[in-house]
């Protein structure tokens, strides 16, 4: 069965290539690719990943004397952080910043003197106050602490709060509901950046920023379904004890967990790497068909009835959510596939699903295009529009690149490259939503 560099060896291989003399990017790109081809052979030879990323290192020293430093700093990257005293302090630190995390969500509308998530101002505090605090954290367990993207980031953050402050967006106007809806892209960017340290430049990087954001998700969505549980035992034992505990837990226990969750989340993935990333590679192997059969199912129901689209926001809406959902299915299912293996059926799911979702995102961008036709431009139908063209260029390439790859025409780094180069496009737009929208619009 092929297997990859474990990614904190394959990480500490490229920092070590990047601070060498004499190596330049192209040489480093050139020597991890050999790394990961050589892993790959001996996984499929039966060896584990940490044997494979052993014996490739010593290989490859034998051949280019610029990287036999590495070897021998290898047993102590293979034994790092497999103490019990290890895994302990992480996890103290990775609860010291979630308690800041949960502070930083409920601190903004504690001063506002509002209910969690009522009040704009104290939401935009909220999600610029954890990722604040997540950005630390990475910086500090991944020790990859780079001054001027920090500085960079920090004045981004900076930079979108002064834009809540100082606009005077319309009470639960449009373009406030987009610059809320924005800001977590930008954010993400800005995080991932700091994830990557001093290799935030190198494109094919970004694929693990990808990897680390899904396996993430994943475990936090696991911790907030056990959270709810909890919650609605809580409540219901209370109440059995005639005590109203409702309004501490929904005013107090909810927003601390869920900042708390979003830091416990990163260190769950960094914690236990190998048994996430087999959990995401099962995960994208069931929904890629999933989804696949309902956007078919869609478009044949819609080709069928004739029903047209424009008429209902809800629907399109819906749609755009979908497509995004799409969208982050197939890139997280390109950051968990072996990248030496051979095209399977998995491939070709995502092809039809690449495919089926082109052609509904056409659909809903003729419907868009028809709405704004009959009742003209608004910063919703723009932004809807602006997205689903960004959508429609990264569909149609991937799907061109997909098809080269199933045909052998292309390797399967093309397909994670075109994605990783996308990413700024994404954040671009984003950017010019969050910012631009509210002066164009008159903040409506």
């Amino acid at each position: 069965m092929p297997v990859e560099p474990p990614t904190p060896h394959l990480e500490a291989w490229r920092s070590y290539l990047h601070a060498r003399a004499g190596v330049s990017d192209a040489d480093a790109d050139a020597l991890t690719g050999q790394l990961v081809d050589v892993v790959g052979q001996l996984g499929q030879a039966g060896l584990s990943a940490d044997e494979a990323f052993l014996v490739a290192v010593k290989r490859l020293g034998g051949r280019d004397a610029r990287i036999r430093g590495f070897g021998r700093e290898l047993p102590g990257l293979l034994w790092e952080g497999t103490g019990p005293g290890s895994r302990r302090s992480g996890a103290a630190v990775a609860v010291g910043f979630a308690v800041l995390a949960g502070l930083a969500v409920r601190v903004p509308f504690l001063v506002a003197s509002a209910p969690p998530g009522s009040a704009p101002g104290a939401a935009t505090a909220a999600v610029l106050g954890v990722a604040v605090v997540l950005g630390a954290y990475l910086a500090v367990v991944r020790r990859r602490f780079v001054p001027g993207v920090v500085a960079t980031g920090l004045g981004i953050v900076v930079l979108l709060g002064l834009v809540q402050a100082l606009y005077p967006f319309a009470p639960r106007g449009q373009t406030q509901t987009l610059f809320l809806l924005h800001l977590p892209i930008v954010l993400w960017l800005v995080l991932g950046a700091v994830y990557l340290g001093p290799g935030w430049r190198a494109p094919e990087r970004w694929i693990e920023v990808v990897r680390f954001t899904g396996e993430s998700i994943i475990h936090f969505v696991l911790i907030a379904l056990g959270g709810g549980v909890l919650l609605g035992l809580a409540n219901g034992m209370f109440r059995v004890a005639g005590i109203e505990a409702m309004t501490v837990l929904d005013s107090w226990v909810l927003p601390l967990g869920v900042g708390g969750a979003v830091v416990i989340a990163a260190w769950l993935v960094e914690a236990g790497k190998s048994v996430t990333g087999s959990l995401a590679a099962v995960l994208t192997r069931i929904f890629t068909p999933l989804f696949t059969v309902f956007l078919l199912a869609f478009l044949v129901a819609v080709l069928w009835t004739g029903q047209s689209l424009r008429a209902d926001r809800d629907l399109l809406i819906l749609m755009d959510v979908l497509l995004a959902v799409v969208l982050g299915l197939v890139v997280f299912s390109l950051s968990s596939r072996p990248s030496a293996a051979a095209p399977d059926w998995t491939d070709r799911w995502r092809l039809v699903l690449l495919v089926s979702a082109l052609a509904v995102d056409v659909l809903v961008l003729l419907a868009i295009g028809a709405r704004i036709a009959e009742w003209g431009a608004s910063p919703n139908r723009l932004a809807a529009a602006g997205e689903n063209v960004v959508l429609a260029i990264n569909l149609s390439g991937a799907a061109w690149l997909q098809l080269g790859f199933l045909r052998g025409k292309r390797s399967f780094t093309s397909l994670v490259g075109w994605q990783c180069r996308y990413l700024p496009v994404l954040g671009v737009w984003a950017a010019v939503v969050a910012v631009g929208f509210g002066p164009l619009f008159g903040y409506l």
